[in-house]
């Protein structure tokens, strides 16, 4: 406040009128969205950064099909037999998107297209369940899905949420 109007500011009320003035126009940015909009660009930069060195993998299921929750896009991570979800991009092996009943795109190290066993379409599957907030969607006529989805649901989720299966 010196440099700017060189008045000393003394007391409460002259330290929160100083801090309201310098504050201003960032609280000007967040009402007007440019700052949302710049954080997004930034996380987007940073994110196209952490995936330059990764290449795309396609899967498509030996048998069965994948579930598309509606919170699809997940960052996993594999230590042992543990598969972890919705960690931070810098954290983990890989990005995984189901994109229909018959194919997940993934980050990996070399391009590759990669039949996914039923073991694997399973534990995809239950990572959709896991991750969805209320929805997983299945196309019309995959009937055969909706008792894995009840019991993965049931199995894996807290009991006070409650998850909808959709076609």
């Amino acid at each position: 406040m010196w440099e700017r109007t060189g008045l000393l500011v003394t007391g409460p009320e002259g330290l929160a009128l100083h801090a309201e003035r310098a504050l201003e126009p960032m609280a000007d940015a967040y009402e007007s969205g440019a700052l949302f909009r710049v954080r997004i660009e930034d996380s987007f930069a940073k994110a196209r950064s952490l995936l330059a060195g990764h290449a795309v993998q396609i899967l498509q299921p030996g048998r069965g099909e994948f579930l598309i929750g509606d919170n699809p896009a997940l960052t996993v991570r594999r230590d042992g037999p543990r598969l972890s979800y919705n960690m931070a991009i810098g954290d983990a092996h890989s990005v995984v998107l189901p994109i229909g009943p018959g194919y997940v795109l993934s980050t990996g190290p070399q391009p590759a297209y990669l039949r996914a066993s039923p073991a694997e379409v399973e534990e995809l599957n239950t990572l959709q369940i896991c991750a969805a907030r209320r929805y997983v969607y299945t196309r019309p006529g995959s009937s055969a899905l909706r008792p894995f989805i009840t019991r993965q649901g049931r199995d894996h989720r807290p009991p006070n949420e409650q998850l909808v299966s959709t076609k």
